[in-house]
């Protein structure tokens, strides 16, 4: 990967830069994220590509002493994970949303039933 994003020959990053090692880890990211939520395929790879550039490409370059900033990759990661109800505090809020509607509904019908 590293190689191939020095040289330029890839510009955007994606899946197809990716070898051995890089390969097999975002294999193993698409199938577990297929196979344990429900997410589509574009999603899974937007986060499964994000988490295999930072861990083989930008992890150790900051580990080689170069000035990386992995915080634009961490938010995205993040942000997707949080998007497609990925995280526990993210199925919470999905819950909390569910849970309140159905009061406001019970709310309102009891009102209804009180009134009419």
């Amino acid at each position: 990967m590293t190689a191939k994003l020095k040289s330029g020959k890839y510009s955007k990053l994606s899946k197809d830069i990716f070898q051995g090692q890089e390969l097999d880890m975002y294999k193993a990211i698409m199938q577990f994220l297929l196979s344990n939520f429900k997410i589509d395929e574009i999603g899974a790879d937007q986060i499964a590509v994000a988490i295999v550039y930072q861990k083989c490409y930008l992890i150790p370059k900051l580990r080689l002493g170069e000035d990386i900033d992995l915080n634009p990759t961490s938010d995205n990661i993040r942000k997707w994970l949080a998007e497609y109800k990925l995280t526990p505090k993210s199925q919470d809020q999905e819950k909390i949303t569910i849970n309140l509607a159905q009061i406001i509904q019970e709310v309102h019908a009891k009102m209804e039933s009180i009134g009419g």
